[in-house]
Formats: structure tokens, C-alpha cells, sequence
């Protein structure tokens, strides 16, 4: 007697289905009800599309063709008899196929560009209905709506669209698959689409700058989720949205100078334009006005703090000093010359004994010292004047003698009586 007793991943064994290339597992018993001593010594297994399919007492296989199949189980004892058939149903489903077939962008940038159509397509070798589940990844899940003019005819396409002021910027994933009439569930076909922002750029400029002076502009870029790596400059644009040419690229600042004032009253329209690491651009301008240089006056301010100093370090700034600095000596030479006149020598004290005491060789040496006259070098510029007021005493620097010179204006040669010193004087 033989029995099939459970088959595994089928819980109603009267409606088995497996999946093609799964693998079939069917559990069965054997036994002889006429004496103790037969044995069962063969077992059998057979496809009524496959043929004989095992020889062992349990069935596990993954090989049954596609199609329903009716297994029948026997078994022979060993005096020759076998027992009667047991069959069962089993149905090996062929599992749908998706493939993609066309998308019309795998990235999209809003609002300029709101969707992406997705087509894929189902294959069966049963040629059976399918079902299809598209899906998005992770929470934002309500961001997307799948719709189609006719779902019912138009099962497998899609269009996916972001939600507006929803989504950010970022890669996100499109699944799809397809179960048909049996339950049985295709491959998942996960597509990657991405989500583009723009980059944002602002240009600073300086207010206004002089002819043949340095102007300063800087850029500031920003990329969501991604990088800036490009700055092109255009200096003297005719378009304030692009470049018509470029004049500089590099980093997000330039220094630029002009030599000739703009035809546009307004100022010259500098142009930056950054890309970012998707390829996309955006532009900023700004207009800057050119200003002539203005005059400064060439005497001194005394508003002007710096207009003094640099007057005075000029070659005319220091030959004035030098006059007004002659004409202060001369005017102080001039006010003190009553002085002169009243200038009374100095007591020259007596030698003390101790003077008196040294040697012969050293008191010869002072003296010689005293009376050797000291010679000065001057240019002599004689003046002569028919008109002689009076006269005034001037004193010696040498030995403080006194010395009655004319008074009157200019320089005089003199030469001390007592030590011989030569000189001049200006009156």
C-alpha cells in the first residue's frame, strides 16, 4: 500500500502551483499488509509530461517543464507486486518577466521640467494577465503620482512627477514588477531618477571706480547637492543674461581695470557665469559706472593733512625751509647784538701752586697749547659801505678780547690783536 502524504510550500495539495525553477518537495509511504518478511524494495515517480522523474521513496525535484502536471507514485515489494497508484496535481507557473523599454530623461529639473515618462514591458510563456505595481523609494512615496490617460489599456507606463515645494533635490528610485493570475511575481525593475536643482549666483560689484583703477567683483554661488566648477567672467558685456564673451576664468572673484569710459552712460555690465557638476549654468550682472579722476589743488590745504607733508618733502619744500631757517638765524643774530657790545671777558683766576710746581717740560707744552692760534677757513666777502653810522664791540671766541668794528650791514674780515684769531662776522 503507498500513500502521498504532504507536499511542501502547498498547503492545499487539491491546488498546487510552484513557481517554474522552484524546487518541489513531496513526501509519500510504502508498506506490505500481506507478512512481515516482504519488503519494499522499489519505488517510482512519474510525470505524465515528464515521464519517470525519481526512483526514490520521497519526491524533491526542480526540473518539471512548464504546464500541469499529474504525478503518480508506486511501489514494488520483493516478491515482485506493485501497489496500487497515487497521483497528484501539480502546476509549474511560468514567473512574468519586466523589462525597460524607454524613459524620457532619467533626471528632470523643476519647474521647467516636471516629468519623466517611463514604458516597460512584461513577458510570460503562458501568456497570461498581469498585474503592475509601481512604487517609489522610502517615505516620500506620496511625492510622485503615477497616471496614465487609460491605466486599463496602458498598464505599463508611467509618468512620475515631483510634488512642487515638496521634493528636494536628490537621486530616487522607480520600482516596478508584475504578478500574474496564479499569484506568481516577476523580477522588481528598479530605475534611478534624479531630481536636478540649479545653481544661484550673486554678483557684487563696486559702486563706481575712477579710469585706469582696479574694480573688485565677487561671485557667490550656491548648488544644492552639488559643486560650482566653473566661473567665467565677461568685463564689458552687451547682454546682461550671457556672456558675449569671456574674459576670465577662474576662481569666484576678479579685479579688472578700464582705460576708456563705457558708450553707455550707465557703466560697463560685467557678466559671471557658473556651472555646476551637473553641467547646468546660471548668470548674474551688474552695471558699473566709470568716474574721470578728479583735480586736486597743487597748494597747501590745511584741510588736507597729506597735502602738506608731501609739499614739504618735495626739492622746492626743503630749499624754503632752508631760507626761512637763514633768515630766523640772522634775525636772532640781529637781536643779540647789544650783547656783544656789553660783553665783558672773563676773569682768568691765577695759576695755583700746584700749577706752579710741575715740571718745566709740562708747563712748555701748556703754554705752547694756549698760545698756538687756532685758524679758521671762511669765504671773505667784502662789503663796502660810504656810509659809517657808529660803531659796536664785538668779543674774541678765542681769547675774549675786545674789538671795536664798524656797524653797518654785511660781512667784515677780523683779526684778533692779542692771539691772532682770524675771521668774519655778519651784520
Amino acid at each position: 500500500i503507498s500513500f502521498i502524504l504532504s507536499v511542501l510550500n502547498c498547503p492545499d495539495i487539491s491546488n498546487c502551483v510552484v513557481s517554474m525553477s522552484d524546487e518541489l518537495s513531496i513526501f509519500a509511504s510504502a508498506s506490505s499488509t500481506t507478512s512481515d518478511d516482504i519488503s519494499i524494495e522499489t519505488f517510482e515517480w512519474i510525470s505524465n509530461l515528464d515521464g519517470i522523474i525519481s526512483n526514490d521513496l520521497n519526491l524533491t525535484t526542480s526540473e518539471l517543464s512548464l504546464g500541469s502536471h499529474t504525478l503518480t507514485f508506486r511501489a514494488k515489494n520483493s516478491v515482485g507486486f506493485w501497489s496500487a497508484n497515487v497521483s497528484i496535481d501539480i502546476v509549474v507557473n511560468g514567473i512574468p518577466k519586466v523589462e525597460l523599454v524607454s524613459i524620457s530623461s532619467d533626471s528632470l529639473i523643476p519647474p521647467a521640467e516636471s516629468r519623466i515618462s517611463i514604458k516597460v514591458i512584461d513577458s510570460d510563456k503562458e501568456n497570461d494577465t498581469h498585474t503592475y505595481f509601481w512604487s517609489t523609494n522610502g517615505v516620500r512615496l506620496y511625492n510622485y503620482s503615477v497616471y496614465s490617460s487609460d491605466i486599463s489599456k496602458n498598464p505599463n507606463m508611467a509618468t512620475f512627477a515631483p510634488v512642487k515645494g515638496v521634493d528636494s533635490p536628490g537621486e530616487y528610485i522607480v520600482s516596478v514588477f508584475v504578478s500574474d493570475s496564479r499569484g506568481a511575481v516577476s523580477n522588481i525593475l528598479n530605475i534611478t531618477i534624479e531630481i536636478l536643482a540649479e545653481p544661484v549666483v550673486e554678483l557684487t560689484c563696486d559702486p563706481e571706480i575712477e579710469l585706469n583703477e582696479e574694480a573688485f567683483f565677487t561671485a557667490s554661488a550656491f548648488k544644492p547637492q552639488g559643486s560650482i566648477v566653473k566661473y567665467e567672467w565677461d568685463f564689458d558685456s552687451s547682454s546682461k543674461v550671457l556672456p558675449d564673451s569671456i574674459d576670465f576664468t577662474g576662481l569666484n572673484f576678479a579685479t579688472h581695470s578700464y582705460n576708456s569710459t563705457p558708450d553707455d552712460q550707465d557703466g560697463y555690465i560685467v557678466v559671471v557665469r557658473v556651472t555646476d557638476n551637473d553641467d547646468l549654468t546660471a548668470t548674474d550682472y551688474c552695471q558699473i559706472p566709470i568716474v574721470e579722476k578728479s583735480s586736486t589743488d597743487s597748494g597747501l590745504s590745511s584741510g588736507d593733512d597729506g597735502g602738506i607733508s608731501s609739499q614739504l618733502t618735495t626739492t622746492g619744500g626743503l630749499l624754503g625751509i632752508a631760507i626761512v631757517l637763514a633768515g630766523i638765524s640772522g634775525l636772532v643774530f640781529y637781536l643779540n647784538r647789544d650783547s656783544f657790545d656789553s660783553y665783558s671777558p672773563p676773569d682768568i683766576p691765577e695759576p695755583s701752586k700746584a700749577s706752579t710746581e710741575r715740571s718745566p717740560l709740562e708747563t712748555k707744552s701748556s703754554e705752547e697749547e694756549v698760545r698756538k692760534p687756532t685758524k679758521r677757513k671762511v669765504i671773505r666777502k667784502r662789503v663796502v659801505s660810504n656810509d659809517i653810522s657808529e660803531m659796536m664791540t664785538v668779543e674774541c671766541p678765542q681769547c675774549s678780547s675786545q674789538i671795536e668794528i664798524p656797524k653797518i650791514s654785511g660781512s667784515q674780515q677780523l683779526q684778533c690783536p692779542d692771539c691772532g684769531l682770524e675771521g668774519e662776522i655778519d651784520i
